[in-house]
């Protein structure tokens, strides 16, 4: 199943349209490790960068990310999610759809990474209510 998870970047903008960013979804993830702690995590990702390629890609993020985050961003709850596009598992697997949701909640995590603290979310449900306190709180700031 590794195969099918295809890596991507994703950034929210207008706050509530979530932008991919095509150029880094080659980027391939050995492991994923959360440290949870009182009132701090740690999120650590392991990328296999043997190959030039993905040490390139590895490289555009981080480019990417210095000039699009700066010190005023550490206000927002959401700027960067580096998770799985899951796209075509459904074409290449065949289980009920109860299963398939289940397998996707159990293997195929979102990584959420915020200021300060990294959130992961398992489903979209758990991912729902924080965009909802996202965008009142946006709406509630002075323009």
């Amino acid at each position: 199943m590794t195969e099918l998870m295809k890596p991507a970047l994703f950034k929210m903008d207008d706050f509530s349209k979530i932008n991919e960013f095509s150029k880094f979804n080659s980027i391939h993830l050995n492991g994923l490790k959360i440290l949870k702690r009182p009132h701090r995590s740690s999120l650590i990702i392991t990328v296999d960068i043997a190959s030039p390629e993905q040490h390139s890609n590895l490289q555009h993020l981080r480019y990417w990310c210095e000039e699009n985050l700066d010190k005023s961003d550490s206000d927002h709850i959401f700027h960067i999610t580096l998770g799985y596009n899951f796209k075509d598992i459904a074409e290449d697997i065949e289980p009920e759809w109860k299963k398939l949701e289940d397998w996707i909640k159990s293997n195929i995590p979102s990584i959420v990474l915020s200021k300060p603290i990294p959130m992961l979310f398992t489903s979209m449900e758990t991912f729902i209510p924080y965009l909802k306190v996202y965008q009142e709180h946006s709406r509630m700031e002075p323009k």
